[in-house]
């Protein structure tokens, strides 16, 4: 699910594919004092994101390509190899071996015209690792977008900040709450199914804000001047494309988009 201009369907500016043209991918890392961390009901501080941003470069010809994983080793401390290759199966092994590189390209500069590249802020799916959409935001980078692909804490396999601190995916919590027995068997499972459904409902809402947020930090950032503020595009799978909707629905505007 996404939210674009229709004049993006056919071109933009930035667009020039070539077999060298890469993307890279250096982290950012925002605590929102405006929003308490819903999802995690023992967190005392504010919400904090990480978002990969890959974008157009032109790299050296010798440049390094950027490893798939770029948090391996912080992976195999938190969850262990075990785990690590149930989730990222089948291809943890070839990670670990370093057979299996993304083709982003480490501090590699930033390729973009005087007025900048469109941004897409994109939202994974629940409980998915971004690393899922390498091929994509690479195949969208190469075709002249930034690409900010945030991963919601507590609701992807793993993030990992800064100072060191892994954080684990949380998942839904078991509703104890009682349900009136007397009602027949359908009528329990449907309270349950909208209680259910109300997580979601919260959960798609604060990553439908993680996504407004993620925009307000990048028009701050060192790429702030490599971006085009006025257009701007949100996508995403699955619940991330609600999410996606969500936010362009947001009372708050995002900058107007300006066809080009």
């Amino acid at each position: 699910s996404a939210w674009l201009p229709r004049s993006w369907l056919r071109r933009t500016s930035c667009r020039r594919r070539s077999a060298r043209h890469r993307s890279d991918v250096p982290r950012y890392i925002g605590a929102d004092s405006s929003r308490a961390e819903f999802l995690d009901s023992t967190a005392a501080a504010r919400r904090e994101l990480t978002v990969d941003v890959w974008y157009p470069a032109s790299p050296a010809p010798n440049a390094q390509r950027a490893p798939y994983l770029p948090e391996l080793v912080a992976i195999r401390a938190a969850m262990g190899d075990s785990t690590a290759s149930r989730w990222f199966a089948p291809a943890f092994a070839r990670v670990i071996d370093g057979h299996l590189m993304s083709h982003a390209i480490a501090d590699a500069p930033v390729r973009y015209p005087s007025r900048g590249c469109p941004l897409l802020v994109f939202s994974h799916g629940g409980g998915v690792d971004r690393s899922s959409y390498s091929a994509q935001f690479e195949d969208l980078a190469s075709h002249g977008y930034i690409v900010a692909a945030i991963a919601h804490t507590f609701d992807t396999k793993l993030v990992v900040f800064p100072d060191g601190r892994a954080v684990r995916f949380r998942a839904q919590p078991r509703d104890t709450s009682p349900i009136d027995s007397t009602l027949p068997r359908w009528r329990r499972d449907q309270v349950r199914d909208s209680r259910s459904q109300a997580y979601v409902r919260r959960v798609i809402q604060v990553e439908a804000n993680d996504i407004r947020f993620t925009i307000d930090r990048l028009q701050r950032g060192p790429l702030a001047k490599q971006i085009d503020f006025g257009l701007i595009g949100a996508l995403g799978h699955s619940a991330g494309g609600e999410a996606a909707a969500l936010a362009r629905r947001a009372d708050t505007p995002t900058p107007p988009l300006r066809r080009r």
